[in-house]
């Protein structure tokens, strides 16, 4: 259920007033046994600011947030959400809570915005060159099944290897500082 204020009423009411109100209400009521408050024990700080019957104005507008049931004309029960607020610090600290996540939440859906955004502008480039890099790939692979000439470069590798040992070989031979033995 949600009730609608026109504007000039907006104006004419205070909402810290009504929330100071609902929050010394909320305290009174948990600290009575179930169905044990009478709906006339409601207190109010000041009226300044309230609707005519500010009594009743609170009552409404616990029950509209959930914070209250009435099982008959003269008794007031907490909800569950009713206990829930109340054990989580009071009315106050659960709106101070509720703010804190609606900007939380609103600072996730901008950065949120802005993080779609740079991915689809970056999408079409990475996923190009992506593509280009897997063709490469593929290609190299079946050139190399193709045309195998690792067998004819191993070959050439060990026999320039075989080449430069002998070459250091005889250099040990020449410049060492021993005689140089002749081999047979």
């Amino acid at each position: 259920m949600s009730v609608y204020l026109e504007d000039k009423y907006k104006k004419e009411l205070d909402f810290d007033v009504i929330n100071e109100n609902i929050e010394l209400n909320l305290n009174l009521i948990s600290s009575y046994p179930r169905s044990a408050f009478l709906k006339q024990f409601i207190e109010l700080k000041s009226e300044e600011k309230l609707p005519a019957n500010g009594k009743s104005a609170i009552i409404d507008l616990m029950k509209i947030e959930q914070l209250i049931d009435m099982p008959n004309d003269h008794m007031l029960n907490l909800t569950k959400f009713g206990y829930e607020v109340q054990r989580n610090g009071g009315w106050i600290k659960h709106l101070n809570r509720e703010k804190t996540k609606t900007i939380r939440n609103d600072k996730k859906a901008d950065y949120d915005f802005k993080t779609s955004k740079w991915k689809a502008k970056t999408f079409w480039p990475l996923l190009i060159f992506g593509a280009l890099g897997g063709l490469y790939g593929t290609v190299d692979f079946i050139t190399e099944k193709i045309n195998p000439k690792s067998d004819k470069q191993n070959e050439k590798i060990e026999l320039e290897l075989k080449e430069l040992r002998q070459m250091i070989i005889e250099k040990k031979e020449t410049d060492s500082i021993q005689k140089p033995e002749k081999r047979k």
